[in-house]
C-alpha cells in the first residue's frame, strides 16, 4: 500500500460515521453524547467522538458518502457533544445523564487533550459560547492541576507503577491553558506547573546529575523524581509495556501540534528525553507497526494503546524526519484498516469485539473511539507536510539490531535480522512472559502466560507467586533465570487453605546465532498434594485470528493440520518431537516430553474481554485427573525454539541434543544444543542459594552471557545464575 497521508486517513475514518451514529445519544435539544455519557471514561469517549467528527468537518477529504452524512450533519453532532461536554463539566453547572459531573480529576485532562487537536480545526467555526466554554474547562481543569501533589517514582510502592502518563497530560492542559489564554492572571503559574510536569514526565535517574540548561534551569534543578529506568523504558501496573510510552508520546504529540498550529514556539520542556525513550520504544516495535509487549498486557489485543502508535509514528516522521518512523506508520496503519474490513459495518472493531459490544458498550464504545480518534491525529499531523520517504525494513533492523536489557524491570530482549526473543519477570499474569516472535511475524503475538507452561489444578481460587528473578546480556544474545510458584494462596471452598506449591524452575536463552532460543522448564509439587487435571508444558501462544487471513498450517513429523481460526476446542497430540507454525516459527522438544500436542480453546479468549483466537503449542500436555505427592515432578523440559520453516526446523531436529555437564542435582539444569550458524551452545541454570560446581564436557567453553567460573573440566556457577556458553 501506499504512505498514508491525510486523505488517507480522513477517508478511513469517514466510513465510522455509520457506526458512530448507532451509539450518539440526543440530551435534551442543544446536546448530545457518544457512547454512554458516563462520566470517567465515558466523558472521554465522547471526547475522542467530538476529536474525530472536528476533524472530519475541518478536512476538504471529508467523504460524505461514505459517512453516510453531510458535511453540515457530521459539524452539528460534533458541536452537540462539545456541547455536552463543556455544559456537564464541574465548572458548567449541568449533570449528565448519568447525574454526575466530569472534570478536576487525574484523568479528565486527558480527555481534554485527545479532543483537542480536532477542535483547533474548526475552532474559528464553532459558536462563540462553545469557544467560551471549552476555555473555561480548559481553566478548570488547569486550575485543578495546580492543587494536587506531584508524585514521582519509578518504583512506586514497589509496585511496578509510575505517573509518567499523568504526569504528561497534566502538564499538557497546562500549557494549552496558557497557549491559549496568554492574559490570563493564572497564565504564568499553569505554564510553570507545565514546565515541572514536561520534566518529571519521562524523566529518568540521570536527570539528577544533568547540568544542561533547559527553560532558564539545569535540568537536575528540574528534576524531582524519576519515572523511567536509566534505559528509558517504565513500567505501569506492575509490569513493562511499551503501549504506555506510547501514549505519553502520543500527548507529546498532541501538545506540539497545538504550539505549532498557532505558530507559536514549543517550550523547551515539552520534549523533554523524547529521543532517547523513542530510540528505546523502536526495539519494541515489530516490522509490521505492532508494539512487542514484552511484559504482556492484560486488555484487548492489537487494540489498548496500540492505536496511539499510529499518531507517534506521524508526529516522529514530521518532528525529527525519521523515515523510520515513516516505515512503521505505514504498516500501523494497515493493521487498523485490516480490522476494519473485517468490521465491514463501518466501525472499526465489531469484526473481532461483537460479542464484547453486548457485555460492555461503556468500554467497547471506549476502544472505538480509541481507534477514530487515532486516525484524526495522525491526520492533523499530516497537513501541510511533505513527510520523508519510508526506510527500507533493512535500515530498521539495523537500528534495533542487539541485546537489550534493563535490571530495574527485570526486562531483557535480543533482537536480530530474523528474531525478537524478550523475557519479562513480571506480567499481568503474576508470572514471567516470553517472547519468540520472527521478523515480520507481529501477528503471531499473544502473550498470555506465553511460553511458561500452564498448570491447572482443583483449586477454587489460588494466584502464582514470584519469588525471584535474574537477567544477563551478552552480544546478540541473554540468558534469564527465574523461580516462582504456579499456586499460592490456595482455597478449596467451604474452608480449606494452603500455600506456595507447584515450584517452577525456568531458564531462557537467546542464542547468539539470531533464530534461536532454548528454554529449560521444570516443575515440582512440594509441601502438600494437589489434584492436578491440565498440564501445559512450554504453551508457546500463537495468535490465529483476521491478520493472518484466519487460519495457520501446521506440520510436524509425519503430519500436517490447517487449523481455521474458528475452530471448536480441540487437542491434537502429535506424537512428534517438532512441529512448526506456518512455516515462520518451530518448537523442538529435546527431552522430557513423548511428543508436542497442539490445542485451543474456541472463541476468542485472549485479554479483557476476548479479543483474539491464538493456538497453543505445548511440551508436554496432559490432562484427566491425577493426584500429586510432595517431590513428585510435573515436568522436566528442554526445549529449543527456532524461527524458520519446517525444512529447516525438522532438520534441526535432527541434530543431536545432549546435557552439557554431569551434576546428580535437581537444583541445576542443563542442555547442549547446535545452532542454527553451526555452533555448539550450552546452556546452564543454578537455581540454588549456594554454588553449584560440575563437570563440564567441553573444557574449551566460552561464557556468552551470564556468570560462570571454569576451571579446566569444571564450570562453577554461582547461587541462582545461568550462563549461556559457547562449546
Amino acid at each position: 500500500m501506499s504512505c498514508p497521508d491525510e486523505q488517507a486517513y480522513i477517508q478511513a475514518l469517514s466510513p465510522w460515521c455509520r457506526h458512530a451514529e448507532t451509539e450518539f445519544y440526543a440530551f435534551g435539544e442543544e446536546m448530545g453524547y457518544y457512547g454512554t455519557g458516563f462520566t470517567v471514561w465515558g466523558d472521554q469517549t465522547n471526547a475522542k467522538f467530538i476529536g474525530a467528527y472536528c476533524a472530519l468537518a475541518g478536512s476538504e477529504h471529508l467523504d460524505e458518502q461514505a459517512a453516510g452524512m453531510s458535511r453540515e450533519a457530521v459539524f452539528d453532532r460534533a458541536q452537540k457533544a462539545l456541547r455536552y461536554a463543556v455544559r456537564t463539566h464541574v465548572s458548567g453547572g449541568v449533570r449528565g445523564v448519568d447525574g454526575r459531573a466530569w472534570g478536576n480529576t487525574w484523568l479528565s485532562p486527558l480527555s481534554l487533550e485527545r479532543m483537542m487537536p480536532g477542535v483547533d480545526a474548526v475552532w474559528e467555526q464553532l459558536p462563540a459560547e462553545l469557544r467560551e466554554g471549552l476555555l473555561r474547562v480548559i481553566s478548570s481543569d488547569a486550575d485543578s492541576v495546580l492543587e494536587v501533589e506531584f508524585p514521582t517514582d519509578r518504583f512506586i510502592g514497589q509496585g511496578h507503577s509510575t505517573p509518567a502518563e499523568s504526569n504528561y497530560w497534566k502538564g499538557a492542559i497546562c500549557a494549552r491553558a496558557a497557549l491559549m489564554q496568554p492574559d490570563h492572571p493564572h497564565a504564568a503559574d499553569w505554564q510553570e506547573r507545565a514546565n515541572m510536569q514536561f520534566m518529571n514526565s519521562l524523566s529518568v535517574p540521570q536527570d539528577a546529575e544533568r547540568d544542561e540548561v533547559v527553560a532558564g534551569r539545569t535540568i537536575q534543578e528540574w528534576h524531582i523524581g524519576a519515572n523511567l529506568h536509566p534505559n528509558y523504558i517504565f513500567e505501569h501496573h506492575g509490569f513493562f509495556n511499551p503501549g504506555y510510552t506510547a501514549i505519553v508520546l502520543s500527548n507529546m504529540a498532541m501538545i506540539d501540534d497545538a504550539f505549532r498550529r498557532r505558530g507559536v514556539p514549543a517550550p523547551e520542556t515539552l520534549h523533554h528525553n523524547l529521543i532517547p525513550t523513542w530510540q528505546t520504544l523502536k526495539r519494541f516495535v515489530g516490522e509490521r507497526g505492532r508494539l512487542l509487549r514484552a511484559g504482556g498486557d492484560q486488555r484487548q489485543r492489537y487494540l489498548y494503546c496500540q492505536c496511539y502508535l499510529l499518531s507517534v509514528l506521524a508526529f516522529m516522521g514530521r518532528h525529527i524526519g525519521d523515515p523510520v518512523a515513516r516505515l512503521l506508520e505505514q504498516s500501523a496503519f494497515a493493521n487498523i484498516l485490516r480490522d476494519a474490513e473485517a468490521s465491514g459495518d463501518g466501525s472499526f472493531l465489531s469484526g473481532r469485539l461483537t460479542h464484547f459490544a453486548q457485555q460492555n458498550i461503556y468500554y467497547y464504545t471506549r476502544l472505538e473511539s480509541d481507534v477514530a480518534v487515532s486516525l484524526a491525529l495522525a491526520a492533523q499531523y499530516h497537513r501541510d507536510y511533505d513527510p520523508p520517504e519510508p526506510a527500507s525494513v533493512e535500515a530498521f533492523r539495523a537500528q534495533v539490531r542487539g541485546s537489550f536489557i534493563e535490571p530495574g524491570a527485570n526486562l531483557v530482549s535480543a533482537r536480530s535480522d530474523d528474531l525478537f526473543v524478550s523475557w519479562c519477570l513480571h506480567s499481568p499474569t503474576k508470572k514471567p512472559c516470553g517472547l519468540f516472535i520472527p521478523s515480520g511475524g507481529d501477528h503471531l503475538a499473544e502473550w498470555e502466560q506465553n511460553m511458561v507452561g500452564e498448570v491447572t489444578a482443583q483449586f477454587d481460587q489460588c494466584q502464582p507467586k514470584l519469588d525471584w528473578g535474574w537477567e544477563a546480556a551478552g552480544e546478540g544474545c541473554f540468558v534469564a533465570l527465574a523461580q516462582w510458584y504456579e499456586f499460592d494462596e490456595t482455597l478449596i471452598v467451604e474452608g480449606w487453605r494452603g500455600g506456595a506449591n507447584g515450584q517452577h524452575h525456568y531458564c531462557l536463552a537467546a542464542l547468539p546465532d539470531g533464530r534461536s532460543a532454548v528454554v529449560l522448564s521444570r516443575v515440582q509439587v512440594i509441601d502438600y498434594p494437589i489434584h492436578v487435571r491440565r498440564l501445559k508444558g512450554l504453551k508457546l501462544n500463537i495468535a490465529n485470528d483476521i491478520f493472518n487471513d484466519n487460519g495457520r498450517t501446521y506440520r510436524w513429523a509425519g503430519g500436517e493440520q490447517m487449523i481455521a481460526a474458528d475452530s471448536p476446542s480441540y487437542v491434537l497430540p502429535t506424537g512428534s518431537k517438532w512441529i512448526c507454525a506456518d512455516d515462520a516459527v518451530g518448537v523442538i522438544a529435546l527431552r522430557g516430553a513423548d511428543g508436542i500436542a497442539l490445542t485451543a480453546d474456541a472463541g476468542r479468549t485472549a485479554g479483557y474481554g476476548g479479543s483474539l483466537h491464538y493456538d497453543q503449542i505445548c511440551a508436554p500436555y496432559w490432562e484427566g485427573l491425577r493426584r500429586v505427592f510432595p517431590g513428585e515432578v510435573l515436568w522436566d523440559i528442554a526445549v529449543q525454539l527456532v524461527a524458520g520453516n519446517a525444512e529447516e526446523v525438522e532438520a534441526q531436529a535432527r541434530r543431536d541434543s545432549a546435557a552439557p555437564a554431569t551434576c546428580e542435582d535437581s537444583q541445576v539444569s542443563g542442555v547442549a544444543v547446535t545452532g542454527l550458524d553451526g555452533n555448539r551452545y550450552a546452556v546452564v541454570a543454578n537455581f540454588s542459594p549456594d554454588a553449584r560446581e560440575f563437570d563440564i564436557i567441553c573444557p574449551g567453553a566460552q561464557v556468552l552471557a551470564g556468570e560462570a567460573e571454569l576451571k579446566s573440566q569444571k564450570v562453577v556457577l554461582a547461587p541462582q545464575r545461568a550462563a549461556l556458553l559457547r562449546l
